[in-house]
């Protein structure tokens, strides 16, 4: 899969095939999903769920992939 553009993003904005640019981490710099992972809908729940709770550190960069 081709990627287009790097963007920035918080969890609320992320969707499903992104790939994430960089780590991921929680507040409590924990971390969360790694550089390289694709978002899937258990990442994307995760994201979610740690962003409204916990709290992650937001923004952070993603890799859009290109339409078809």
């Amino acid at each position: 899969m081709l990627f287009r553009s790097v963007k920035l993003v918080t969890a609320q904005d992320v969707t499903l095939g992104m790939i994430l640019a960089e780590n991921v981490y929680t507040k409590k710099d924990l971390l969360l999903v790694a550089k390289g992972k694709e978002v899937t809908y258990t990442v994307l729940k995760g994201l979610r769920n740690f962003s409204q709770g916990i709290g992650i550190q937001e923004p952070f960069h993603v890799y859009v992939p290109r339409a078809a």
